[in-house]
């Protein structure tokens, strides 16, 4: 599976090893190998967001980049986070409500989501709802996603490419059937399969059309 991990660039490798032997030190502090770190780090917070055409820089954004991007251990802990997220934002914005928030995803999304999204349903954290995709073509369709979002859904979240079919999801025409739904619903994405390997799933294709990613409040990528 290429598409699930890959062997090492060798241009991946060589700045793997030059941040590891020069660029060891805290970036939370002031000295000088520190300091060293920090700017690496927001380099590479920096082309990431460019990836996204979600830069400060952007003819569309002018948002700050700082606190944009969160960096964890893996993409697991990244899917995990903005479950969390997710929930803690529907929480703040409905502090009187009793009502158990819900949360729509696919079948075919990977593990990292799928078994963390069943706990917190077997739990009685989430009401989970589950779109499967049609059993000929694999495809999702988008409608039948914004039919299960009601106003106590707290997150959709769906993979951007499915690796075993294929299939790009169109996570666009989700999100905006969804929000039409209910305007305060969180879009998330795992993106582990799309980003950086389609070219329509990056850049926008003028600069007066919207990116793909406009459309999602997180995502979540990863390094292979």
């Amino acid at each position: 599976d290429g598409n699930g991990t890959t062997p090492i660039h060798p241009y991946v490798l060589s700045e793997l090893h030059k941040s590891l032997s020069e660029c060891w030190g805290n970036p939370s502090t002031l000295l000088p190998s520190g300091l060293l770190a920090k700017k690496l780090i927001q380099n590479a917070t920096e082309t990431l967001l460019r990836l996204f055409a979600w830069d400060s820089n952007s003819t569309s954004n002018s948002t700050s980049n700082e606190g944009r991007v969160i960096w964890c251990g893996s993409g697991t802990e990244a899917d995990n986070l903005a479950i969390d997220l997710a929930l803690s934002i529907y929480h703040i914005r409905n502090p009187s409500s009793t009502a158990v928030p819900n949360i729509v995803t696919s079948a075919v999304e990977h593990p990292a989501v799928m078994l963390y999204l069943k706990k917190l349903s077997s739990s009685g954290k989430i009401i989970l709802h589950i779109v499967s995709p049609c059993p000929k073509t694999g495809t999702l369709s988008p409608p039948t996603f914004a039919s299960h979002v009601t106003k106590n859904t707290a997150m959709v979240t769906v993979i951007n490419a499915q690796n075993e079919t294929g299939e790009i999801i169109k996570i666009d025409e989700i999100s905006r059937l969804c929000r039409e739904r209910n305007g305060n619903v969180i879009v998330h994405s795992d993106a582990a399969q799309g980003v950086g390997k389609h070219p329509n799933l990056t850049f926008p294709l003028s600069p007066t059309t919207p990116c793909y990613w406009d459309s999602v409040d997180m995502a979540t990528v990863v390094g292979h």
